[in-house]
């Protein structure tokens, strides 16, 4: 009985030895400029291991050694950038803008888009002016 229990007992110990050291955590900011990005999506590529960025910008991201490949790192209004997962456990990624301007907006009933040409209805315009004009 005792022999039993000791080889249960070490076969506990061998495996979790085992699962301890197929698992990594790597972290690593997301920055732009020097500012945090928050809320920034980080996954790595091809499975549904992710996370996002707190608001230090910073990540943690628990994977297995047998996952590596690439993270993909992504943000609204900034270029999606992918990074190679090395034995490096600490990563800080700076995203640069898209340089994208928003010209104009048409805003529709149920969520249609449209070009304003192709409306067949009047179009209100409301320029920066009017939004930032303030009433005394």
């Amino acid at each position: 009985m005792k022999r039993t229990v000791l080889l249960f007992y070490l076969i506990g110990l061998f495996i979790t030895g085992i699962s301890a050291q197929t698992e990594r955590t790597i972290q690593g900011s997301v920055m732009s400029g020097g500012e945090p990005l928050i809320g920034a999506s980080i996954y790595v590529k091809g499975t549904s291991l992710g996370t996002v960025t707190d608001l230090d910008g910073a990540f943690t991201l628990p994977l297995s050694q047998a996952g590596e490949g690439m993270l993909v790192i992504s943000y609204t209004g900034y270029q999606t950038l992918e990074v190679a997962i090395t034995a490096e456990n600490i990563y800080a990624v700076e995203l640069s803008d898209e340089g994208l301007d928003l010209d104009e907006v048409i805003i529709t009933a149920l969520g249609v888009k449209r070009e304003k040409k192709a409306l067949g209805y009047s179009v209100q315009d409301v320029g920066v002016e009017a939004l930032t004009a303030n009433k005394s």
